[in-house]
C-alpha cells in the first residue's frame, strides 16, 4: 500500500522499492488491534508504504507526521519516503491482540485467565459452564481478528457437558368407516318372458349361495325362490373405528454445542440430469429422522434446538422422468428451540393429516323415488385421521466408569449345550450371572 501527500509529485513505485540501499535500520513498533500512533519524521515525506495492508494501515496527515494503525494480529513493515525515494523512517510493526480489552470483557467471568503466547491468545482456568466457555472463546476469537489459529483454548468445565436426548414419536391413526346399503337381485319369468333387476354388489354365487361382502360388512340376507321367481336381498351394515399407535424412541448423546442426527427409515433413488443427457442417481431420505443441538447453560439448564421429522413415500405425489417413476414424500416436520432442565420434557403435538370420502351408489331414476328410493341406494363413508405426537426429554450424562455397567440385549442369554438341544429342544438358556440388557413388555 502506498500513501502520497499532495505536497510532492508522485514517485515511481519501482524507484521506492529499489531504495533499499538507502534504508535505515528498521525500528520495532508494537501496537494492539485497534490502536494507532503518530510518528514524527525528520523531514517532510512524500509518500508512505506498508507491506501488508491487512495487518496495519498507514496515513500521512501532515508531511512530517506518519500515523500507523493496527488492524489485525501479525507483522509488517512501514516506511516513509522523501524526495527522490529516500527512506526517512522504517519500522517493523508487530500488531498484537487487544489483551487489555479482552480482560475487561472477561472480568465478570471468574476463573478465566488471558495471556499471550507469541501472537496467539491463551485462555486458561476453570469456568462454570459450557456457555461461559463458548462466550470466552468467541470474545478471544474476535480479539484475534477472526483467526482460529490465533486462539489457544485450554478452559476447563467442572460440570457434565454431554446431553442424552430421549425422543418418543407416536403416530396415532384413527379411521372410521361406515357402509349402509340395501342390495337385491330379482329374477322373474312369466311364460317365455324374463325380467331381471339388481342393485349393489353381487349377492349370489354360481352355486346359489349368498356371498359375504368382501369389505367385511355385516349382512342380513333374505331370499325367496319359486318356479317363476328368484328373489335375493341383502342389507349391508358396517362401522369400523381403528386406533393404531406407532412408537419410535431414539436415544442420542452429543457434546454441548455439537449436532447429533438419527434416521430410522431408508433412502430412495432419484434420477438427476447431468450435462448432455447424462443421469446420475441421488438418494433422498425418508422415515423417522431427528437432528438436535444441545447447549449446556449455567445452573444445569439446557438450550435445545431439535428438529424431528416423519416422512413416508406417497405415490399420489410421484413424478415421471424418462419413463422412470419417482415417488413423492408426505412429510411432517417440526423445528424448535427450547430451554429446560435435565429430565424435564416438552411435547409437540397437533401435527394432523385428515381425509374423508363419501360414495353413493344408486340405480338411476328408481333411487330418486321418495321414501322407496332408499331401497335403490347404498352409501359408504370413510374418514382417515392421523396425529403425530413428539415428546422430547434431555438428560445431562457422564460416561460409564466401567463397561460392566452397561448391558446388551443378548448378554443374559447363552447358547445351550448339546444335551439341552437334543433332550429339551432348547437352543439358548439364561445366564444368571448377568442381568438382562432390556425389558420387553
Amino acid at each position: 500500500m502506498i500513501v502520497r501527500t499532495p505536497a510532492f509529485p508522485a514517485t515511481a513505485a519501482a524507484l521506492m522499492l529499489c531504495a533499499t540501499a538507502q534504508a535505515q535500520t528498521a525500528r520495532p513498533l508494537e501496537l494492539a488491534v485497534g490502536q494507532g500512533v503518530t510518528i514524527a519524521l525528520p523531514a517532510p515525506a512524500g509518500s508512505a508504504v506498508v507491506a501488508r495492508p491487512e495487518v496495519a494501515d498507514v496515513q500521512v496527515p501532515t508531511p512530517q507526521n506518519l500515523f500507523v494503525f493496527g488492524k489485525a494480529p501479525g507483522r509488517t513493515t512501514v516506511q516513509a519516503l522523501g524526495p527522490g525515494g529516500r527512506i526517512l523512517a522504517s519500522y517493523t510493526v508487530t500488531v498484537m491482540p487487544d489483551i487489555k480489552g479482552l480482560r475487561d470483557d472477561l472480568a465478570g467471568m471468574p476463573g478465566s485467565r488471558v495471556s499471550l503466547v507469541g501472537s496467539a491468545i491463551l485462555l486458561e482456568g476453570e469456568v462454570p459452564s459450557p456457555a461461559a466457555a463458548a462466550r470466552a472463546a468467541a470474545l478471544a476469537l474476535a480479539a484475534a481478528g477472526g483467526k482460529a489459529d490465533g486462539v489457544i483454548n485450554q478452559l476447563r468445565i467442572p460440570m457434565a457437558t454431554q446431553v442424552n436426548l430421549r425422543v418418543r414419536v407416536a403416530e396415532v391413526s384413527r379411521s372410521l368407516a361406515r357402509e349402509i346399503g340395501f342390495n337385491f337381485d330379482i329374477f322373474g319369468q312369466v311364460g317365455g318372458f324374463a325380467l331381471g333387476l339388481a342393485t349393489g354388489r353381487q349377492i349370489v354365487d354360481a352355486s346359489g349361495q349368498i356371498v359375504r361382502d368382501a369389505g367385511g360388512a355385516s349382512s342380513f340376507s333374505a331370499s325367496r325362490r319359486t318356479d317363476s321367481l328368484d328373489m335375493n336381498a341383502v342389507i349391508d351394515a358396517l362401522e369400523q373405528d381403528g386406533l393404531v399407535s406407532i412408537l419410535v424412541e431414539p436415544n442420542l448423546t452429543a457434546r454441548s454445542g455439537e449436532t447429533a442426527s438419527f434416521l430410522s427409515g431408508g433412502e430412495f433413488p432419484i434420477p438427476v440430469n447431468q450435462n448432455l443427457n447424462g443421469i446420475v442417481i441421488e438418494f433422498k431420505r425418508f422415515g423417522v429422522s431427528l437432528d438436535f443441538t444441545p447447549t449446556v447453560l449455567d445452573g444445569g439448564r439446557i438450550a435445545l434446538k431439535v428438529r424431528p421429522e416423519v416422512s413416508e413415500l406417497n405415490e399420489a405425489a410421484s413424478v415421471e422422468i424418462r419413463d422412470i417413476r419417482v415417488p413423492g414424500l408426505s412429510v411432517r416436520r417440526a423445528e424448535t428451540t427450547v430451554e429446560l432442565g435435565s429430565g424435564q420434557s416438552f411435547a409437540i403435538a397437533g401435527l394432523l393429516r385428515a381425509s374423508q370420502s363419501n360414495n353413493v351408489r344408486a340405480v338411476p331414476f328408481l333411487s330418486d323415488i321418495p321414501v322407496l328410493g332408499a331401497l335403490f341406494r347404498s352409501t359408504r363413508f370413510q374418514r382417515q385421521e392421523t396425529e403425530l405426537v413428539i415428546i422430547v426429554t434431555p438428560y445431562l450424562v457422564e460416561p460409564a466408569a466401567s463397561p460392566a455397567h452397561l448391558a446388551i440385549p443378548n448378554q443374559a442369554v447363552i447358547p445351550s449345550a448339546d444335551l439341552g438341544r437334543l433332550l429339551g429342544g432348547k437352543l439358548t438358556k439364561a445366564d444368571g450371572a448377568h442381568p438382562a440388557g432390556f425389558i420387553l413388555e
